[in-house]
This record gives structure tokens, sequence and C-alpha cells, in this order.
């Protein structure tokens, strides 16, 4: 969503029936209705000229939320029971381009809501509190995603001692 027309690997062919002749004219087509503000299905139009021959030709295309990716990073990986908190750093990135992902993300332990914050240049940080329980531990970081942007996660295991 929000992205220019990428016209890399199209290809327009013009077919003439009279002699059974093809030639490739995607530099010499023009292409108009291509717009990516919105998400839904969409229609472009395909416009060639060759003297006195023309042709229209249209083709459907969907937008679709960006995707993003969930970073985690822990402060540690030692954590010690009843002693240690750790505090848990989101990142969100979108692959489509540099601008940072907004809106919220959700942090868990062992599938329990810990807190929510708000994401701030694409990061959000919460400190958990103290594990009062040995053993291994799930810590999810959940994205909810916008608009224009798709939800994700990003999930790993702590071990306390």
């Amino acid at each position: 969503m929000g992205e220019r027309l990428s016209t890399t690997g199209l290809v327009v062919r013009a077919d003439y029936t009279k002699g059974r002749y093809t030639t490739v004219v995607t530099g010499r087509a023009a292409l108009s209705g291509f717009s990516t503000r919105t998400i839904g299905t969409r229609t472009v139009t395909v416009r060639f000229s060759d003297g006195s021959a023309s042709r229209t030709s249209r083709f459907g295309y969907r937008v679709v939320k960006a995707a993003t990716t969930t970073r985690l990073t822990l402060s540690t990986t030692t954590v010690k029971r009843a002693r240690t908190k750790v505090a848990v750093t989101a990142t969100l990135s979108r692959a489509v381009t540099a601008r940072k992902p907004s809106g919220r993300v959700r942090f868990y332990r062992d599938g329990v809501a810990v807190g929510t914050v708000v994401l701030k240049n694409g990061t959000a940080r919460l400190r958990y509190p103290v594990f009062r329980t040995a053993g291994r531990h799930t810590i999810t970081v959940r994205y909810f995603g916008t608009s224009s942007l798709a939800a994700s996660r990003a999930t790993t295991i702590i071990t306390v001692r």
C-alpha cells in the first residue's frame, strides 16, 4: 500500500492478425488508473497506438496491507527467579519502505498480557515484572497493525533459574 507501480517484468505485446506479427511494445504503451492509496481491488488500463491502430486492455490488481516484521530483543538472557527484571524491546519494520510503523504492541508472558505500549519511531519497550517461577517461559510481542500495515508478532523462550 502506498507504493508506485513497478513495470519490471511487465510485457505488453501488440498482436497484428494480418500476417501474424507480434511485437513487444511495453515502452510505448500508456498505463493509467494505478493507485495504492487504499486497500482493495483495482483496474489498470493499458493503451497502445501504432499509426491508425489503437488498442485498449485492462487488468486487475489487488492492494493489500504492507507486511511488517517484529523483532524482539531482551535486556538479558540470564534470568534469576524473583530477582531479575527483563526489559523487552520490540522493533517493527516494514519491508516496502523505510517509513517506521506506528500503532501499538502488546507484550505477553506465557500467553498472559503484561502491557500495551505505543510505538515511538517503530520501537516499544516494556520492563517485565520479576519471574516468580523457574523454568522456561514464553515471551511474545504482538503488533496490532494499522489500516495500511499488517499485524505481526515475535516470540522467544527464556529460561529462569
